[in-house]
């Protein structure tokens, strides 16, 4: 039982890692984020304790290789699908982008700057919420005019991409994304 227990604290508090790494919390507040670690931790072996504990079948039966295997390979299945759903709640500034803007089927996908034809990519610094996009050369298509800047480039942000300056409300008007 304090296996099966240490298991599910354990699972917990890894999907707490992935889950502040991706928000960007565990980098944002390096002294907060541990405790979360450890009160989801806490928190994974108090339920993993208490459920293990009334379910009679675990009373009674040792613990089994075949169900220690279990445990285990259910617990890094819950992490891995952690990390997936973390990703899709909290998509990186770049994800965001091709989801919006420059990825297929978008408005900006065929110009100067789609995924594959922009030549530079400026990702955000930490603290900063600008993001730009320097034209490459499309097929059949000529040189971009230039420099993209867009804003609310934050990875897990919530508020759609928008041109930084007259410029790119231009460049974006122009390929008829807004």
């Amino acid at each position: 039982m304090p296996f099966l227990a240490s298991a599910a604290g354990t699972s917990l508090a890894a999907v707490a890692i992935v889950v502040t790494a991706r928000t960007r919390y565990l980098f944002d507040s390096p002294v907060l984020a541990p405790f979360i670690w450890v009160a989801a931790g806490l928190c994974g072996f108090a339920a993993g304790w208490a459920l293990f504990r009334r379910h009679r079948s675990f009373r009674f039966n040792p613990l089994s290789p075949r169900l220690a295997v279990v445990t285990v390979a259910v617990a890094f299945a819950g992490v891995w699908g952690a990390q997936a759903l973390a990703a899709q709640a909290f998509p990186s500034a770049w994800a965001r982008y091709l989801d919006e803007l420059g990825g297929p089927g978008r408005c900006l996908a065929g110009t100067p700057y789609g995924e594959g034809t922009a030549t530079v990519v400026t990702m955000p610094k930490r603290g900063e919420g600008r993001m730009e996009i320097w034209p490459g050369e499309a097929p059949g298509k000529v040189r971009g005019s230039g420099v993209l800047r867009l804003d609310n480039a934050v990875s897990g942000g919530i508020h759609p991409l928008k041109a930084a300056d007259e410029a790119s409300d231009a460049i974006l008007r122009t390929y008829g994304c807004r």
